[in-house]
């Protein structure tokens, strides 16, 4: 089974944003009160879109790619995952309960878990608790940037772990390839001297990112409970499409877009807590 782990949703907008009072602050002044934060992605991820693919799309797009399973991984967000399951039920794709954790040391997927964990705790916390709740964590990205900052965000957030913390911390497994090509040989070489499962997710923040990084799962594996023991087995393994660079290139456009123009036409309708 083919499966692309790390896909974001228009709901990662809003959980960017939501508790940010210097972000709102700015908004406010920026666009006014009455185009603001009233409870819905709206008022947020029109403004300042994080992912920009629908539910819908996200769904659309998976079973275009051929893919068997799916991961929501969501900022700091379970919403959309609980969104994404209902509707890819009539289509035979799993989607597995994930979330991408916001720690202080950088993010961290976690599998198998459906509710939403605390935000901005030490990375060790955040795998600490993953584990307790019987879920995988994993470390994301490793490749990116070690800090990034979103538009109106006062200050960088640390979003790749320290390679001496992910060697220091009890993961199940790290994700090798993703929305950057780059350093996976080395990567790969880190999760076999760790004996750490090889993952790989598109990171998609975009419909036309899916399914450009997946990760190869054992033909056997037929539930998320066979997908989520194949990780604590390491028994997976990950591929890049060949047409990454078209990919990337498509990415771009759609997000400039859907960023700008096409943020007005996105129909978002259910409320987030």
């Amino acid at each position: 089974m083919i499966a692309d782990l790390h896909i974001h949703t228009i709901y990662s907008s809003y959980s960017l944003y939501k508790n940010n009072k210097e972000v709102i602050r700015q908004l406010k002044t920026q666009f006014g009160k009455k185009s603001l934060y009233n409870g819905n992605v709206p008022a947020l991820g029109k403004i300042i879109p994080d992912g920009l693919s629908s539910p819908e799309e996200v769904v659309r797009q998976a079973e275009n790619q051929g893919l068997g399973a799916i991961a929501i991984t969501d900022h700091d967000t379970t919403v959309g995952n609980h969104i994404t399951q209902e509707l890819a039920k009539s289509e035979r794709i799993l989607v597995i309960p994930a979330v991408e954790i916001s720690t202080r040391d950088g993010h961290v997927l976690a599998y198998g878990v459906k509710e939403n964990l605390p935000s901005h705790m030490a990375a060790k916390q955040t795998v600490d608790l993953i584990h307790k709740l019987g879920g995988v964590a994993v470390a994301a990205h490793p490749f990116a940037p070690s800090k990034y900052a979103p538009a109106f965000f006062p200050k960088k957030e640390i979003i790749r772990l320290d390679e001496k913390l992910i060697r220091g911390i009890n993961f199940d497994g790290i994700e090798i390839a993703g929305g950057l090509k780059k350093n996976q040989d080395y990567w790969i070489k880190v999760a076999e001297e760790l004996n750490l499962a090889k993952l790989g997710g598109s990171d998609a923040h975009t419909p036309a990112s899916i399914g450009s990084a997946v990760t190869k799962f054992p033909s056997s594996c037929k539930t998320i409970e066979d997908l989520l023991n194949a990780i604590k087995k390491r028994q997976t393994s990950v591929i890049t499409r060949k047409n990454f660079s078209l990919i990337t290139l498509k990415t771009t456009l759609e997000y400039i877009y859907k960023s700008t123009i096409g943020r007005f036409f996105i129909n978002y309708n259910v409320p987030v807590s």
